[in-house]
């Protein structure tokens, strides 16, 4: 690691942590954080139907502990200035989208080989190398929002988040107001027409509107913007 290219690595939070804290930071062992050039956390966060579509770009296990950056985020510094996306949410209490790429859209090989001298240096030179472990059934897994609702390796979610870090082109939720205002306009519309349309007419604007929600939400989407 001290010969090679910079390399970063992850450390760990034990939860519920000692002494009445929420964590405990544990980090690498000296000999390898020392022949590393940055250590970051590596969190993913669960949305409340259990699929991980964000996370957080520093991440304070304690009130008045250390704040440790993502390490896609350390990746990104290489011993620049943060990433715009970390100082418009530098306070570590919020979250960013996460604007997933289609599955298998990084490229993959074999570390055993890449270790082994088997691969073609131009293939990895002048690249970001993410290690982990992808194959089904092997090492950590998530569920993302993909339209097959399957999991997706914890590599290659920080693939996808190393790849908005650079592009800067995180999703942004709407705000509140927005999404509530847009969530019961067409509703208050069809409630009022209901009392003056005709049957026939009322079933074709109801599925007008549903359809227009649908396209709203896509082309919002396609802006980087979130309406769920």
């Amino acid at each position: 690691m001290t010969k090679g290219s910079p390399v970063y690595i992850p450390l760990h939070f034990v939860s519920p942590g000692s002494n009445g804290q929420d964590y405990d930071v544990v980090e690498p062992i000296d000999p390898i954080k020392e022949g590393t050039a940055g250590v970051g956390h590596v969190n993913v966060e669960f949305d409340s139907d259990g699929v991980v579509r964000r996370a957080m770009l520093c991440f304070a296990p304690d009130d008045k502990g250390s704040i440790w950056p993502h390490i896609v985020e350390q990746v990104w510094r290489a011993g620049a200035k943060p990433s715009p996306a970390y100082r418009r949410n530098d306070n570590c209490d919020g979250s960013v989208l996460i604007p997933y790429s289609m599955r298998g859209g990084f490229a993959e090989i074999s570390f055993a080989d890449l270790l082994a001298g088997e691969v073609p240096t131009d293939l990895v030179k002048g690249r970001d190398v993410i290690i982990g472990a992808t194959a089904t059934g092997l090492g950590d897994a998530y569920p993302v929002p993909f339209g097959d609702g399957g999991l997706l390796s914890g590599a290659e979610i920080m693939a996808n988040m190393l790849a908005a870090v650079k592009r800067d082109n995180f999703v942004e939720p709407l705000p509140s107001y927005a999404t509530t205002a847009l969530s019961l306009l067409p509703v208050w519309l069809l409630l009022i027409g209901f009392l003056r349309w005709r049957p026939r007419f009322a079933l074709t604007v109801s599925l007008l509107a549903v359809a227009t929600v649908l396209a709203t939400s896509a082309l919002l989407l396609g802006s980087q913007l979130w309406f769920p």
